[in-house]
């Protein structure tokens, strides 16, 4: 049964806790907010009622006030198959070794460890992989099935449309690892006057507005951007919309190079595609064809 929105997340959080997770409550609701919120989890898990943050800064309400359920993505790809048969993986004992099982793993539909990316850190290894666009990661899924020669070459497609600066997708893909720039969209406009407005209107993936908008506001203190006439940090459509205000006879574009170079709007992204290897025991370094042939064998072996 599907899921709805009913409970608190509070009720979630502490059922997992109870049963299959025995870490903290703050953990368990951290992730859910991520898989909640569009601009951490390009293809979000889960979707959540009441105030989850936003890409300014802004946390999201504690647990008791929100309320989440799995998202229709979510259902889809991870649960569907669970409840057309629970046989289709195996089953273990929780943590707590009292009779209560929970799956392996869950029967993902698609490759999500390419389309949704994900970062982590755990004893000797750091795992990050960008987000790709779903249609693309399939398509390449699709054409190795058809032919095991093929080679797998793909770009990553962050949450926000953000411009990446490399050409070094094919030794990524090959290796698992590598790094590229991601560089955020400023937009040049006028005002009646003819001076020159900016507009920041997206960010790289975990770059908040606000935290961008005190680095400004910091190098206009520090008199580093004296062009800098008025600075407003206000979200358009739920969406980065930092609006910067130039001087009369400002270079815009000596500012855009201020704002990249200092203020967040530009990142590199390291790659290090390092992931639990099949026998659920070594860790490896996958690179992108070899991490599809691994889903390909067990959808085969599950299905």
């Amino acid at each position: 049964i599907k899921p709805s929105l009913k409970d608190k997340s509070a009720s979630l959080v502490g059922l997992v806790m109870k049963k299959y997770h025995p870490h903290g409550d703050s953990s368990i609701y951290d992730t859910i907010v991520t898989l909640v919120d569009w601009f951490k989890t390009k293809y979000p898990l889960f979707y959540g009622k009441g105030n989850w943050g936003n890409v300014g800064g802004a946390g999201a309400a504690a647990q008791r006030y929100t309320e989440c359920a799995l998202s229709n993505f979510g259902y889809d790809v991870l649960i569907d198959l669970l409840t057309q048969s629970e046989n289709i993986v195996d089953w273990l004992d929780t943590y707590k070794r009292n009779g209560d099982k929970e799956p392996e793993y869950l029967p993902a539909k698609l490759p999500l460890l390419l389309i949704n990316g994900s970062f982590g850190i755990g004893v000797g290894m750091i795992f990050n992989v960008p987000s790709h666009n779903l249609g693309e990661v399939v398509e390449e899924t699709r054409a190795l099935i058809k032919n095991p020669n093929h080679k797998v070459v793909l770009i990553p497609d962050l949450a926000q449309p953000c411009e990446l600066i490399g050409n070094n997708w094919e030794e990524i893909c090959e290796s698992g690892a590598g790094s590229f720039k991601v560089r955020g969209k400023i937009i040049t406009e006028q005002d009646k006057k003819g001076n020159y407005i900016l507009r920041i209107i997206s960010l790289p993936d975990m770059v908040t507005c606000e935290s961008v908008y005190e680095k400004i506001l910091s190098m206009i203190s520090d008199k580093q951007l004296p062009m800098i006439k008025d600075l407003n940090n206000v979200l358009k459509d739920a969406h980065p919309n930092i609006i910067i205000k130039l001087k009369q006879g400002a270079d815009p574009e000596y500012v855009k190079a201020i704002l990249y170079a200092k203020a967040g709007v530009q990142t590199t992204v390291s790659v290090n595609f390092e992931a639990v290897a099949p026998n659920g025991i070594d860790i490896k370094r996958y690179s992108y064809k070899e991490y599809l042939n691994t889903f390909i064998d067990d959808v085969t072996t599950t299905r």
